[in-house]
């Protein structure tokens, strides 16, 4: 294809197992005008043979010499597609025929919109769904949430390959949770957006990245740290950034459970420091009257397991706080289950 409107990009290794639903999810879009690179990253499986068994002229394949890894792969990928629209893919997860349609339809309208992103689905191994991602959805609450941690399903993702390449060079291997600090640094000064509609269902496996890798969550946490002292000038605990980054979890349970009443405290202080930072230094496209909403919120519910942590600490309060554990436990129970039934 000369000019495809997008080119996907899907990095392959060791994935025979979910291989051929997640090229199938892409070659059924509704959305005919793309182009698929598929890149074999020196797999060992039968993934090879897998891909060679498609017969689509929208499939480009590649195949490195030794294994480099998502980042590398992906900016291996990113050089050499055509398309003007990048839209990402993982080899274990299944995108919705509609997304590519829809996604695109939304970047041709706001051509604001750098990144795009969308709620997705949590599904097992087995293909049985856990949950629905869902967090984050105004491009406000993308960036304040993104100061924290991710908040965008790396295979929901599509972005204008002008600026992600040009301004970021693309992805930084030097880093595990490379796509976190890719969205960080471009929500700094462009807008990313997320569709309101499930348009993949996300893989979580003893195999993933997301199901193995504490190199990622550590990597995660340290580019958050990083960011947030930069933001306030002010080194931050690392239980403080813990108690700041639970609040954003898909299923919630108070801090007030795990951390003491002084550690929340100094954690509402380092949030006061970073909301101020945040109301007086953010983008002109954001709605300052919007962020200001998602600060306090954020605030509030800090307050609230300071007032819970302090209940603890009184006579008797030991036994509040294990209720309490027992209300989080079926709270959560609950929201997954109804979540389940509604899917």
């Amino acid at each position: 294809m000369n000019n495809p409107k997008i080119s996907v990009i899907m990095p392959v290794y060791n994935a025979e197992k979910f291989l051929r639903e997640a090229i199938d999810s892409i070659l059924n879009q509704t959305f005919k005008d793309f182009e698929f690179l598929i890149i074999n990253d020196a797999s060992t499986d039968r993934s090879n043979k897998i891909i060679l068994s498609y017969i689509d002229p929208r499939i480009r394949f590649l195949e490195n010499d030794k294994n480099l890894g998502s980042a590398e792969t992906r900016n291996k990928g990113l050089k050499i597609a055509k398309g003007n629209l990048i839209a990402l893919m993982d080899a274990d997860d299944i995108s919705m025929p509609n997304r590519f349609e829809l996604q695109y339809e939304k970047m041709q309208k706001d051509k604001k919109i750098i990144v795009l992103a969308s709620i997705y689905n949590v599904m097992d191994e087995h293909g049985k769904f856990l949950y629905t991602e869902k967090h984050a959805l105004s491009s406000e609450e993308i960036y304040y949430t993104l100061q924290f941690r991710n908040c965008l399903g790396q295979s929901t993702i599509m972005f204008r390959k002008e600026i992600i390449l040009k301004k970021f060079k693309g992805y930084d291997g030097n880093h595990e949770a490379e796509d976190y600090n890719l969205w960080l640094k471009a929500s700094s000064n462009y807008k990313i957006s997320k569709i309101n509609t499930c348009l993949l269902h996300l893989r979580t496996s003893r195999s993933s990245r997301m199901g193995t890798s504490n190199r990622l969550d550590d990597d995660a946490m340290l580019l958050a740290k990083r960011n947030l002292e930069v933001l306030t000038g002010t080194k931050i605990k690392l239980n403080t950034l813990q108690i700041l980054r639970r609040n954003f979890t898909a299923f919630r349970s108070s801090s007030s459970i795990k951390f003491s009443k002084e550690e929340i405290r100094e954690a509402i202080m380092f949030l006061n420091k970073v909301n101020n930072k945040i109301l007086t230094h953010h983008s002109t496209f954001l709605n300052s009257f919007i962020l200001r909403k998602i600060t306090t919120k954020k605030l509030n519910l800090l307050k609230f397991d300071l007032f819970l942590a302090e209940l603890f600490d009184i006579k008797f309060g030991f036994m509040l706080k294990f209720l309490f554990k027992i209300y989080f436990t079926f709270e959560r129970m609950f929201i997954r289950k109804f979540t389940l039934s509604r899917f």
